[in-house]
């Protein structure tokens, strides 16, 4: 058909119905919804679907960590906010509340409580903060202990999974931050820290 939304099913559908579906809806599938046609690519962006969409899946996180869910700022739609809030949740914990998070295979980790005892510094564990350090941690070749003692560190609650905008890549003042920390003793250090920049 000439027509792309004629070819949508969905949109024959009440509004009411079809909104009580889409609420329904994760990021992904939001986001694979509006590229079907127009009609949904108007109603995927609702803010009555993000919002309740960003409560569900970051409010355990940031009551968990002590964290403000803001709202999105003047002018920017709860969508917009969801995505942006996915990028840098774990960058904010640290700014605002001074909390290492890190990512280690596929899990995010509160590593405040072994800031200061950890072997490798407090430097090496601050770079780590908001990125998947997993590459960083498998080369130091860590002890059972160690794996232990990490497991102990894991979030209760994670941040949804496959989010298509989920990333961990710190902001240009945090690498800024981080190539001024202390010079770092060890050459494994050093090479750490090599791949936290990466």
């Amino acid at each position: 058909p000439d027509d792309p939304d004629a070819a949508c099913g969905l949109i024959n559908l009440p509004s009411d119905a079809l909104d009580h579906i889409l609420l329904h809806l994760g990021a992904r599938d939001l986001t694979n919804a509006a590229q079907a046609c127009r009609t949904l690519f108007h109603a995927s962006a609702a803010d009555a679907l993000w919002e309740p969409l960003f409560c569900r899946s970051f409010a355990p996180l940031c009551s968990l960590l002590g964290l403000a869910a803001a709202a999105p700022r003047h002018g920017e739609r709860w969508r917009q906010h969801y995505f942006e809030f996915c990028g840098d949740w774990a960058e904010r914990a640290y700014r605002t509340a001074g909390r290492v998070l890190l990512k280690i295979d596929g899990a995010w980790h509160d590593a405040t409580p072994m800031l200061l005892d950890h072997p490798g510094g407090p430097e090496l564990l601050a770079a780590s903060a908001g990125r998947d350090a997993t590459q960083a941690f498998e080369y130091t070749n860590h002890s059972d202990d160690a794996r232990r003692q990490l497991r102990r560190l894991q979030l209760e609650a994670q941040p949804p999974s496959g989010n298509l905008l989920a990333s961990t890549q710190r902001s240009d003042a945090r690498r800024r931050e981080a190539r001024r920390a202390p010079a770092l003793t060890s050459h494994r250090q050093t090479q750490c820290m090599q791949m936290l920049q990466r």
